[in-house]
């Protein structure tokens, strides 16, 4: 019996979560979230970057890069969350094919995610150099390709952002 109940529990929950997630952003609210989002991207993306120390010519170079790696991680979870915030907008119709590029950004931005995690471990300049040539041929391979496929998230925010604007959305 209590396992009957605990199932239509998690179906109401289910089907309660379902009926709003699915329900379409007003261009209003949808610029307005996006926006929030972005803004929180931004200063986490900077945050993080700002952590890994200018000089790597450093004696202390490593010493200082283990040392911000508790903040670092911080700024990882942060920006776990936004990447699944932008996923999880539910755009107007208009803005449907922005949206995907903004995920499509996302994804890359989940891949560069990926090699700073690490970055943050390395403990020797040839490790950390191979790190850091992933993040450009990365980023090349994103710049270069010529494709939607090749969206970068700042790209498809201004894209979405300069629409929004021009629609004269609030």
């Amino acid at each position: 019996m209590r396992k009957l109940a605990a199932l239509l529990i998690c179906a109401v929950v289910f089907i309660c979560s379902g009926c709003s997630a699915g329900k379409p952003l007003t261009p209003s609210e949808y610029k307005a979230e996006l926006q929030t989002i972005w803004e929180k991207w931004c200063s986490n993306t900077t945050g993080c970057a700002m952590l890994i120390p200018a000089d790597n010519d450093d004696p202390q170079f490593f010493e200082k890069l283990g040392q911000n790696y508790p903040e670092a991680k911080e700024y990882f979870k942060v920006l776990e969350e936004c990447y699944s915030d932008f996923e999880s907008l539910v755009p107007p119709e208009e803005y449907r094919e922005y949206q995907q590029d903004i995920v499509v950004g996302v994804k890359h931005e989940r891949v560069w995610l990926g090699y700073i995690k690490p970055l943050f471990e390395s403990d020797d300049m040839q490790e950390f150099n191979e790190i850091a040539d992933k993040i450009t041929e990365q980023f090349d391979s994103i710049a270069g390709s010529g494709t939607y496929d090749g969206e970068t998230l700042p790209s498809a925010y201004a894209r979405v952002y300069l629409k929004l604007k021009e629609d004269g959305v609030e």
